[in-house]
């Protein structure tokens, strides 16, 4: 699997920008750069906004699978036996 570091990273550093530079030219903060390059997942207009300026078409699955969450198991109510 991809991580999104990866992929984030080497597609910033492909066009030769810093990631100050690189916030700047899709409108978000340094830091939101640091996070989503550093594998926290963020709002996904945001994370959409920083694919749609490297040109990536990834689902965000592809690059979070953590983020999906599997659904919870329901508890058995006390005294009732599976």
């Amino acid at each position: 699997m991809t991580s999104a570091r990866f992929v984030l990273v080497n597609a910033r550093r492909e066009r030769g920008l810093t990631q100050a530079q690189a916030a700047k030219l899709i409108g978000v903060s340094k830091r939101t750069i640091e996070r989503l390059e550093g594998g926290e997942t963020g709002r996904p207009t945001t994370l959409r906004r920083v694919l749609d300026f490297y040109g990536l078409r990834l689902r965000i699955a592809d690059l979070w699978p953590e983020a999906l969450l599997a659904p919870e198991e329901e508890d058995e109510p006390e005294g009732v036996a599976a």
